[in-house]
């Protein structure tokens, strides 16, 4: 695996797989976060409405995504209650 340190937006990145990391309690979700749901056209957030999602922690979901993303493949994964994290 390689890892690179860039400046360009998320969705601008080239990659195989984005990973997201997603709090329980981020609604709604913002940064990078945000941005690549809105990107999916809220994609990401409909799937925590319904409930596919939960962001328990250690969740881990992998979704298709867009041509308005560089990386075909996005990993969700769920980091739990933004309190319990440190």
């Amino acid at each position: 695996m390689k890892a690179k340190i860039l400046s360009e937006p998320i969705d601008k990145v080239p990659s195989d797989t984005l990973v997201l990391s997603v709090f329980k309690d981020e609604r709604p979700l913002k940064g990078a976060n945000g941005l690549v749901d809105w990107r999916l056209c809220g994609k990401i957030s409909r799937l925590i409405m319904d409930k596919t999602i939960t962001c328990d922690y250690k969740e881990v979901t992998l979704i298709m995504s867009s041509k308005k993303m560089m990386a075909p493949r996005i990993l969700v994964v769920g980091l739990g209650e933004s309190k319990d994290f440190n």
